[in-house]
Formats: structure tokens, sequence, C-alpha cells
């Protein structure tokens, strides 16, 4: 089920000149309706979708310019996973990473995304659930891309304190959080990088900011699985980047049996609009390639 929204369309001033966007919420899961925003340009290069997953609490305008050079050129499904206050939860849910996950596959479903017709690309979080159901979704992408990945998301053990935590504490949390990440897990040189971590987060729903923290604190990447991934991927790392574990990025790179890989050295480079390009370049290849291939 979908149900269209009537939200201004200035939050897309980024676009390109005649690309559009459609704003969607999707029943992802019982009691749970995601955002999804079609950006649509006047004409596509290419006969493909992208559907394109950000990171944990990530907020669309870190995107603005990968987002504005690719609605130019082709249809594109951004999907604002659970945790995020644009989604509508009715009564409780659960934030782990197979219920993010899970989500990603039934808005595939929804979208009827054909077999081999579509490109899925994840950031962050995003990546590490494209990682999760890349080998569970009945119509498989031609290629994914996994920008950021995470093989466990480095929560303290001191994090289940967050359980007994009351309401009104929440926002005190959450200036610690901030302090702490911007102290230790962003790069000082990467200012962007800074900027937009501290207004994804301030905008960050506080309850659901403590849910998914929680249920993701226990997640590990199962090595395992990786090796079973035979879809075609590019990996893209940020060798300056502090706030990801490089070496697990480039761990999973290598269990990767049909991967390649991009350092794009910051951040805020790997939301670029070069960053961009590169995966646009890469998806096109591999979709002529899917298409060569007897």
């Amino acid at each position: 089920m979908t149900t269209k929204s009537s939200e201004p369309e200035s939050q897309f001033d980024f676009l390109p000149p005649h690309s559009r966007a459609k704003i969607d919420y999707v029943a992802a899961a019982p009691h749970v309706a995601l955002r999804c925003i079609e950006f649509s340009p006047e004409t596509s290069r290419v006969p493909f979708r992208m559907l394109f997953v950000p990171g944990w609490i990530s907020w669309m305008d870190s995107w603005r310019h990968f987002l504005n050079h690719l609605a130019a050129r082709l249809p594109l499904h951004y999907l604002e996973t659970r945790e995020k206050p644009t989604a509508r939860v009715n009564g409780t849910a659960e934030f782990a990473l197979h219920d993010i996950a899970g989500d990603i596959v039934n808005v595939a479903e929804h979208y009827r995304f054909p077999d081999g017709e579509y490109a899925l690309v994840g950031s962050s979080l995003g990546a590490t659930a494209v990682i999760e159901i890349a080998n569970r979704l009945p119509k498989k992408p031609f290629c994914i891309v996994l920008m950021l990945p995470n093989a466990d998301f480095q929560m303290p053990r001191s994090i289940v304190i967050l359980k007994a935590l009351p309401y009104r504490l929440l926002m005190p949390a959450k200036r610690l959080v901030q302090w702490i990440m911007v102290k230790f897990k962003i790069n000082p040189d990467d200012a962007d990088h800074r900027q937009h971590f501290i207004a994804a987060l301030t905008a960050a729903d506080s309850v659901r900011l403590k849910e998914s923290a929680l249920g993701l604190r226990n997640y590990r990447l199962d090595w395992n699985t990786l090796a079973a991934i035979d879809i075609p991927c590019l990996v893209v790392g940020a060798a300056a980047d502090i706030q990801h574990d490089q070496d697990n990025i480039m761990k999973i790179y290598h269990h990767l049996p049909n991967a390649e890989y991009r350092d794009l050295r910051t951040f805020t480079s790997s939301h670029s609009s070069r960053a961009a390009q590169i995966v646009y370049d890469y998806i096109c290849e591999k979709y002529d390639q899917s298409k060569a291939t007897p």
C-alpha cells in the first residue's frame, strides 16, 4: 500500500532543472510506513532504475550533490529507513538490522523492480542492510554498491544504560553523543561531515535514536555470507574517514567474489557529485555487461 504526500517541494531545491520528485509512504512492515522519494529526470539516459538507502539518521541535505548528479541521469528511489523522523510508526516497532533490511526487501517488492533491471545502492547502515538482503531478494539487482559498509556499529557496552534512561534525559544524552562523535569519530579536517552530522543528529527523533542504537548494538556481520554474493559489487571506502572502520571495509571487499573497490578519501567526498559519477559509471558498465552475457 502506498500513501501520497503533500509535503512542500522546496526541500528538493537541489534537483537539476526539469527533474521531478514524488513522495510516497510505503507500508514496509506492520505498523511501519517509510518515506520513499522517487526522483525522475526529464529524459532518462538509461533503461534501469536505482534504489538508494542512506545511512543511520542520515538526512537528505547531506546527499544533495550526489542526488543532483544522479537525478539528471536516471530514475532513483531514495528510501528513508525506519529510525528516521519521516517514518510513520504506529505503536511499537523493532529497530534491529534484520528489521531494517526486511523493509528494503518489501519496498523493492512494492515497486516491482524487475529481475536484473535495477541497481541497489546503500551507504553505511544502508550498505550493511544491502549485504544482508543481497541473496534474499526475489528479484535480484544487476549490481550492488556498498558505500562505507559496516561489519558492526561500534556501540560501546555501556549503551545498555539507554534502556533505563527516561525521556527527559534523552536530549542531554543526544548532546553527549554529539560531543563524543565530533571529538573522537569525525575527521577534524572534514568540516562538512561535522556540520552534516550535527544537523542530522539534531533532527533525529530522540526515542527512535535510542531504540535503533539499542537494536543495532549487537549486530556483527557474518563474514561467510559475503562469499555467497555473486552479484557484481562496488565497494566504496574513504581512507581519511574515522567514523567507519576502513580495515573492515577492505575486509568486506576482499571477501566478496565479484567486487571492485574505489577510495574517495573523505566522508564528504563519498556524498559528492564525484561519488555519484563513479557510481553511475559503474552501474552503467555492469548493466551493459549483464545484457551482453548470453
